[in-house]
């Protein structure tokens, strides 16, 4: 495990991710991530965004248009969230029948995947984007969810 929190540090600094906590930003990629696998058409259309608006799109309409982050959110709070968040993420992974060993293959599957991203220009929101020829980790995860018992 500690080899891939090093690979989520090192891509996270290399990337200028490092600076500052931004409320906002951290609900809008978690949104983000939510919304990737969902059919949105309908959430688009009520957010009033055109009809095919990516998860992105969505995730930034939902907190830069209809949040506000409260001044007094402390550090302990950021940090529980931030737990509460792998908690449910490593759930997640055990829903889909793999061991710890197995979610952590496959976060330093994603986290290489990342790591070559590096140099690659950020979008407007400061996410990083993919390069041309960039090959997602899909292929490899399917190797990890293939060695369930």
């Amino acid at each position: 495990m500690i080899t891939a929190l090093k690979k989520i540090h090192e891509f996270n600094s290399k990337a200028g991710l490092l600076t500052g906590y931004n409320d906002l930003k951290e609900a809008a990629m978690v949104i983000e991530e939510s919304l990737e696998q969902l059919d949105t058409h309908y959430l688009a259309i009520k957010l009033h965004c055109h009809e095919d608006a990516s998860p992105k799109e969505l995730s930034r309409t939902i907190t830069t248009g209809m949040c506000i982050a409260p001044e007094d959110i402390t550090d302990v709070q950021r940090f529980d969230k931030i737990l509460d968040q792998i908690f449910i993420a490593f759930g997640g992974g055990y829903k889909l029948g793999l061991d710890t060993t197995q979610i952590l293959k496959g976060l330093n599957v994603v986290c290489d995947k990342n790591l070559q991203k590096l140099g690659a220009p950020l979008d407007s929101h400061g996410k990083q984007t993919k390069p041309d020829g960039w090959a997602g980790p899909e292929p490899l995860l399917q190797l990890i969810l293939s060695e369930r018992k």
